[in-house]
């Protein structure tokens, strides 16, 4: 079936051809001459002369299109981000999913036949999910409050929750070449219905396009048996790869945070960024386990939209501490072979009013994410450049309020610190005044988990999966994200140019 846009578009093809490329004057005339000669073909062929049959241009190719970009947004959480998720979701009344495609042209003589592929994460009730054109201008930090408003649905289907992938036939909707924006919803059923974006890899959602004959509705049989062509967005270029030693010796023993006086950021208020799948913290966490931030490092650049690559600006910026050897460098962050990598190099910057030997890479997500209690974990590589089994430098994985409340009023969770050549996780907060925390009592150079839980009665840190140490934490405000390798004059803290902290992956949960 198609729309009144459709059915004029069919009548006026030969004159307008609006929805692909021009043709070659010499093409269009041979294509009007195909009639007379088709007919001088029937003729021959009755009186019994045998004539090829005369074609035209050779079939199109199918093609199987991925997102350029995908988001979903919910009534729950009007303000936050879930561009970067790798879950989209459809929940009636609640959650709408938004999908980006960019379709090809199409030969003269034929019309698309498009089917949306949707790829389930997760089992539900039996529903029903719609698809709607939606206003394009939106971007993966697409907000309820900012999204545009979906059109009225032009098909409708059945899903029994539990099939491992949903098609659509949404060749209604696919008229034209260009950008194609859609909303899918869910107007009827309970519960919600979960499937991949494009942040899922091979769960990502696909516009397969196929062609048929104008005003037919059945794909050609003549359609090429061979796999269709996969179009995929075009990635940035990769940046190089940070050489690190990831040493994977596994110990058992206690947490693993860090620790010591951040000086007060001059953040701006960060917004929420989401994401997701259905991982779940190494420790059974005391509450409902929802992700909310998530990043695997599986790209080859580092994702601008989630993290800022330095201490509150780009470029060359200041050490968190007044005792810092190096500066931070945008240029020794980088993102290669599922990991992040914070390499230092001995090389003069300057910056906190001089010049330092070193430099090193940070990042944070003042900018795009913060949260107020929850289960915060990450798998992080400690640098172990001379093979003593100790670590080396200052690296910290750690969480900070913003900078318009003094530090440490605002709080400092330190989920991981390397401290002396062992780790060590920590508290500061002020209303009473603390700063503490507990040693690990082996240095733990290589990869492990560490996490924390942190509710309203207080913060629990996590080694491996395994609780080490709990305290509790008057802390009020919302914290963001930081990850950086610093280095100092402290006796066990060797600095090793050429080192890194290799960052596996990084998740947050409500």
């Amino acid at each position: 079936m198609r729309d009144a846009f459709s059915r004029r578009h069919a009548q006026h093809r030969a004159a307008v051809p609006s929805d692909r490329l021009k043709e070659p004057a010499a093409k269009a005339g041979r294509r009007a001459l195909i009639p007379i000669i088709a007919g001088i073909s029937l003729v021959l062929t009755t009186a019994g002369i045998g004539v090829a049959a005369l074609t035209s241009d050779s079939i199109p190719a199918p093609v199987s299109l991925t997102a350029g970009a995908d988001a979903y947004v919910t009534t729950t959480s009007p303000t936050q981000r879930h561009g970067w998720s790798s879950r989209l979701v459809a929940k009636m009344n609640e959650a709408t999913s938004l999908i980006r495609y960019t379709v090809p042209p199409v030969a003269d003589g034929y019309d698309r036949k498009a089917t949306l592929v949707l790829t389930r994460l997760t089992t539900s009730n039996p529903a029903k999910i719609a698809v709607s054109k939606a206003p394009g201008g939106w971007t993966e930090a697409v907000t309820y409050s900012t999204a545009p408003k979906p059109g009225t649905p032009f098909v409708t289907v059945a899903d029994d929750g539990k099939s491992s992938q949903l098609r659509i036939d949404v060749s209604e909707g696919v008229t034209e070449a260009g950008e194609l924006n859609l909303a899918v919803t869910q107007p009827q059923g309970a519960g919600s219905t979960v499937f991949g974006s494009r942040e899922s890899g091979a769960e990502q959602t696909k516009l397969e396009i196929s062609y048929v004959p104008e005003g037919t509705t059945d794909p050609l049989p003549s359609t090429p048996t061979s796999a269709p062509t996969t179009v995929k967005p075009t990635q940035s270029p990769t940046p190089t790869a940070t050489t690190t030693k990831p040493t994977t010796t596994p110990t058992t023993a206690s947490p693993t945070p860090t620790v010591s006086p951040t000086a007060s950021p001059t953040t701006t208020s960060p917004t929420s960024t989401p994401p997701t799948t259905g991982l779940a913290p190494s420790w059974s966490p005391t509450s409902s386990a929802k992700l909310t931030f998530q990043d695997e490092f599986n790209a080859t650049t580092v994702d601008t939209t989630k993290w800022e690559r330095g201490w509150f600006k780009e470029g060359i910026s200041d050490g968190v501490n007044s005792d810092n050897l190096q500066c931070y460098d945008t240029k020794q962050v980088t993102e290669s072979g599922g990991y992040l990598n914070l390499s230092l190099a001995q090389r003069e910057a300057f910056c906190r009013g001089g010049t330092k030997q070193y430099v090193s890479g940070l990042v944070n997500t003042r900018k795009s994410f913060n949260q107020r209690y929850g289960s915060f974990e990450a798998r992080v590589c400690l640098p172990d450049g001379n093979g003593d089994g100790k670590v080396d430098g200052f690296p910290a994985w750690w969480t900070n309020g913003p900078s318009s409340v003094p530090w440490p009023d605002h709080g400092e969770i330190d989920v991981l610190e390397g401290i002396g050549g062992g780790t060590k996780a920590s508290l500061h907060y002020v209303d009473p005044v603390y700063h503490g925390g507990t040693y690990s009592p082996t240095p733990l150079a290589g990869c492990h988990n560490f996490g924390s839980q942190w509710t309203s009665s207080g913060v629990t840190f996590y080694y491996d999966g395994k609780p080490m140490w709990s305290h509790a934490f008057a802390g009020t405000l919302p914290q963001f994200l930081i990850l950086n390798y610093a280095v100092r004059q402290h006796t066990g803290e060797a600095i090793l140019p050429g080192t890194a902290v290799r960052v596996d992956w990084v998740r947050v949960w409500a």
